[in-house]
């Protein structure tokens, strides 16, 4: 049962940046809410970066799930919006396993961040990363997610409309239908040898898929630390986005601080002797 703070019946204007940090501190501790932590999973799953970002690296089996932010939210006890979402974020049931509260920043405002996973696939000497897809046409996609925008907008100004809400559950629940997935290759160690720095996941750069290219590379004795950027300029919203990975499979840019062993990486142009990861 969550504890009340609300019965000052004071407006959001009225109260000071100090009042309102008292009342986040008094609230946290009251409820017994951990900050900037997964208190719901094991301890071992949970890894922070160089900039103390959470990350969860979840394992099923030959697959592993690193969770991360897919958006951080700030919210406040003493307007109508925390009031209503700061309670019900505490008490769902993926409070503490794929959602948290970050921080209280100085005017009492609480960072709330959620998680969602990113998955990958080891197959002896290979890296997959899942990705998704719809099974219908990108327009048909686009429309529904565009209907739920502007229902979106309406909820905003008038959040008690249960039917406008019902018919957006539905929307989200019609679009999840149509989700599907693939494991695509993302990395073996003899993609980039002899100097190749760009491998077309299709087989062909003729056709319009991703193209992983190898920004950087680097080694420190056996251990060899690539920067791979996958792009894809060639449909409606070109897309990029980067990994950085050992020849362990570690994403070393999520599974914890590596500056002092990164640091002590020689650059090289290529990989004349690639030893895969058996």
């Amino acid at each position: 049962m969550i504890i009340s703070l609300f019965q000052l019946c004071i407006s959001y204007s009225q109260v000071s940046d100090e009042e309102k940090l008292e009342i986040a501190n008094k609230w946290v501790k009251e409820n017994h809410i951990p900050l900037n932590t997964l208190h719901k999973v094991p301890q071992n799953e949970i890894l922070y970066n160089c900039d103390s970002t959470l990350f969860r690296k979840e394992l099923r089996g030959d697959t592993i799930y690193f969770w991360t932010s897919s958006g951080e939210w700030m919210q406040d006890l003493t307007d109508k919006y925390g009031k209503k979402n700061l309670p019900e974020l505490i008490n769902s049931n993926s409070f503490g396993i794929s959602s948290y509260i970050k921080n209280i920043a100085s005017d009492g405002r609480f960072t709330t961040v959620h998680l969602s996973p990113h998955v990958f696939l080891i197959k002896k000497d290979s890296l997959f990363e899942r990705v998704d897809y719809y099974t219908k046409p990108e327009k048909f996609i686009d429309s529904l997610y565009d209907l739920w925008s502007e229902n979106l907008g309406k909820l905003m100004l008038s959040d008690t409309d249960t039917t406008l809400k019902k018919k957006n559950e539905n929307i989200l629940e019609e679009i999840h239908k149509y989700l599907a997935y693939k494991f695509r290759l993302l990395f073996h160690c003899s993609m980039f040898k002899d100097g190749k720095r760009k491998f077309y996941t299709s087989g062909s750069r003729k056709k319009c898929d991703d193209v992983i290219v190898l920004d950087n590379f680097t080694k420190n004795g056996d251990k060899e630390y690539y920067e791979i950027r996958i792009n894809n300029d060639c449909k409606k919203d070109a897309t990029t986005y980067a990994f950085g990975i050992d020849n362990n499979f570690r994403l070393i840019y999520w599974e914890g601080c590596f500056t002092e062993e990164l640091s002590k990486a020689k650059a090289v142009t290529k990989m004349l002797s690639p030893k895969c990861k058996q």
